[in-house]
């Protein structure tokens, strides 16, 4: 059996969404004597340069404008002539009655295209003899029709309303449309944990048997390596010294939970005076809002804000960070509590269930609404460093046994292909 794997468009500063995909071209460029064909799915040129970058050569280019010619093609091209000719009466006769029509008619088209871009898919696919595709980002898909593998990693939409980058009324419809559409359709659904497969259970129409588990896997700049002198160079060029910091990697958005995390860390300060706090990640929205608070608290000599970094300063930050401070709203799960956990850091972090089911006793857990409660934590790892010896070792310990070797994280997939393969098989 041959799986298609989609690989869209995306960027570095995307940070976990990247990383997660970047994690599936590893292991399946990585293992060609898996019992299954593997090809990947692009798109577009930057999606091939990444992946030649990465040195894998079984690519299939995807470009629906040069598929095979079809009916809808016709229908496309008069619905597009019939606007540009509403456009025009509109513009010259002024007639704003036009509008409402020439906008259904706009509705329209971009159905068709969709349409049109589905079925070129289909015949792609069929044609490169796949039988499977697989879709590990989730907002990107080709077709909903052709079998395939659809992933989630959260439903940020209905577990977090409060946060308009996640459910305003545009991306609430958007993602539950999506969802609602896709999931049901899927032969399989990927979740990132136990936790994440209940709530798209309790959330959406899936036959539970079809719903499998990929953990959630660190990124690979856990395996960067640190030329000799960077680490000393970076620490001093930023003022940091090795296990005085808290360390947060995490984009600039309003559910990553900053502004209540620095009140946390200013009653810290009172408590651990010799503690800083370091944020990286990109600007999302929520960094103006971030550096007015850090100047309202006047805690500014103990903040520092060092962006987007390259991967071998991020392994830096964790293997000296006093511990991993990570209060996002988001979850189920989340891939720094790993990293950390890999990297001899220990983690303080949001108590949802699936960091829980990640780290277990391993790690100290708060409520992201309890600031109070959020800085004791730090403050208990702070005055016992026998506790944060152990809770280093445990993380360790924890981590090592799931996710070593790396095959372990997809089991449940390759049985799934497994069973797949087998009905497939009768379709002749």
């Amino acid at each position: 059996m041959k799986l298609g794997i989609y690989i869209p468009d995306i960027s570095k500063s995307e940070g976990g969404g990247f990383s997660y995909t970047n994690f599936i071209v590893d292991y399946f460029n990585s293992n060609p004597d898996l019992h299954h064909q593997f090809t990947f799915i692009i798109d577009s040129d930057s999606a091939k340069s990444y992946l030649q970058s990465k040195s894998v050569s079984d690519i299939e280019f995807f470009d629906s404008e040069k598929g095979k010619v079809i009916p809808e093609q016709e229908e496309l091209a008069n619905l597009k002539r019939q606007i540009k000719r509403m456009h025009s009466l509109k513009y010259r006769l002024r007639l704003k009655i036009l509008a409402p029509f020439i906008e259904i008619l706009e509705e329209k088209s971009k159905l068709k295209e969709q349409i049109i871009k589905t079925k070129q898919f289909d015949l792609f696919a069929k044609n490169a003899g796949i039988d499977l595709a697989y879709y590990p980002y989730p907002f990107q898909t080709l077709s909903l029709n052709f079998p395939f593998i659809a992933t989630v990693w959260d439903l940020g939409h209905i577990t977090l309303k409060e946060f308009s980058e996640i459910s305003d009324a545009e991306q609430f419809e958007f993602r539950d449309k999506l969802y609602g559409d896709m999931l049901p359709k899927a032969q399989y659904v990927i979740c990132e944990s136990d936790a994440g497969k209940q709530l798209v259970k309790d959330n959406f129409s899936v036959y539970e048997p079809r719903l499998k588990v990929i953990p959630m896997p660190p990124a690979s700049y856990i395996s960067a390596q640190i030329p000799d002198g960077l680490e000393v160079e970076f620490l001093k060029k930023n003022n940091l010294t090795q296990s005085k910091y808290l360390f947060y990697p995490a984009q600039f958005w309003p559910h990553k939970n900053h502004v209540n995390m620095l009140e946390a860390f200013a009653k810290i300060c009172k408590e651990a005076g010799d503690l800083s706090l370091v944020l990286c990640g990109s600007n999302k929205g929520a960094l103006s809002q971030i550096k007015a608070v850090i100047e309202l608290l006047k805690i500014t000599e103990k903040v520092r804000i060092l962006n987007f970094l390259p991967d071998e300063e991020v392994k830096i930050l964790y293997e000296n960070a006093f511990c991993l401070f990570y209060p996002s709203f988001l979850g189920p799960t989340n891939m720094p509590l790993i990293e950390a956990a890999i990297l001899g850091c220990p983690v303080v972090c949001s108590g949802h269930d699936g960091h829980i089911e990640q780290l277990g006793d391993a790690a100290l857990y708060f409520d992201p609404h309890n600031i109070d409660l959020m800085a004791d934590q730090v403050i208990k790892l702070y005055n016992s460093p026998e506790d944060r010896a152990k809770l280093i070792q445990k993380a360790k310990s924890r981590v090592n046994s799931k996710y070593q070797p790396v095959s372990n994280l997809f089991t449940e997939f390759i049985e799934a292909l497994d069973e797949y393969d087998r009905k497939r098989r009768c379709w002749a």
